[in-house]
């Protein structure tokens, strides 16, 4: 599956505005089909006409679009607030029952099958040069379907401003009675992707579906690995702190990154092993990069690295 991408894009004009248009412009041509749309003057419930044609029709207050993955497991809902960096973001596991208005989004039946993601606040912090990044990919990911997508504001020097995540897990590590086997995380700067951290502005870091409670769970951080001390010295078993480089290879590498909720959380478990983000290895910041042997690109964003355009060098 190949990875699809718009990245380094000029967002000095209309800010997250012009990011997340252009991520409706990437999800589109990669298998996405729009639900409705509205450029705060007419609201269309259904995917014609596009309402928000154009990012001068979507950086209006209210504007809104809403998107439905290839696989039917995925609806993302994207609403332009007050300002261009103002945003509210959500998921659903199903397509919403409830038409949306020139100022609300559409909703679902069931409050538990939608999670919001950015709730009426700052999307990425407006900065001086901001650059955007969007990721995704034009085919399944695992075997559910799922078309994980990555979005990163940057300052345009070295300053992650704010990221969005959709995150397939990895087949075969997760349950046979998953039916939504794909995670959302946001934050704020860089939070999303530190483990051990909370979120900004009260945000939940990352979210996931499981039953049988049928409800969105949210997660406080990712779990990061430990050090662990044996014969009186202490060993790295990983960890974004920086486990080095490869002794053998001298070259960086990323620890698969487990998600679950405690023992001490409602309906603890596993939900599986990421996809595509890793754990880094190696205490190394944005804008550094992970290329892989065979050409595949990494950035690395907070404790992790993240799915890149290859060949390409991020601002």
């Amino acid at each position: 599956m190949a990875k699809a991408t718009n990245v380094n894009i000029d967002c000095t004009t209309r800010q997250s505005a012009q990011l997340l248009f252009d991520l409706k412009t990437l999800l589109l041509a990669n298998g996405w089909t729009i639900v409705g749309t509205n450029d705060g003057t007419t609201a269309t419930n259904a995917s014609t006409p596009d309402r928000v044609s154009t990012v001068a029709l979507f950086d209006v207050s209210n504007a809104w679009y809403v998107l439905a993955d290839p696989s039917g497991l995925v609806w993302l809902y994207v609403q332009r607030r007050a300002a261009n960096t103002t945003f509210t973001i959500k998921v659903s596991r199903v397509a919403p029952q409830a038409n949306g208005t020139t100022t609300v989004l559409p909703t679902c039946a069931v409050a538990a099958n939608e999670s919001t993601i950015v709730n009426n606040t700052v999307f990425a912090v407006s900065a001086a040069s901001p650059r955007g990044h969007l990721i995704t990919y034009n085919a399944a990911e695992n075997a559910a379907g799922i078309r994980p997508v990555y979005v990163l504001m940057t300052d345009g020097t070295s300053t992650l401003r704010g990221g969005f995540f959709i995150e397939a897990a990895t087949n075969g590590t997760y349950a046979s009675s998953n039916s939504y086997p794909w995670i959302v995380g946001w934050s704020a700067n860089n939070n999303a992707v530190i483990p051990g951290t909370t979120g900004s502005s009260a945000q939940t870091l990352w979210n996931y579906y499981y039953s049988p409670a049928a409800a969105f769970a949210g997660l406080t951080s990712l779990a990061g690995y430990r050090a662990v001390s044996a014969a009186g010295s202490n060993i790295n078993v990983g960890g974004e702190t920086g486990t080095g480089v490869d002794p053998w290879l001298s070259q960086d590498s990323g620890h698969p990154i487990a998600v679950g909720r405690a023992t001490t959380e409602t309906s603890p478990g596993m939900w599986g092993i990421m996809k595509n983000i890793r754990l880094r290895t190696v205490a190394r910041s944005y804008p550094d990069t992970l290329t892989t042997s065979g050409g595949e690109r990494f950035v690395y964003a907070g404790g992790c690295i993240i799915p890149y355009a290859d060949g390409v060098t991020p601002l």
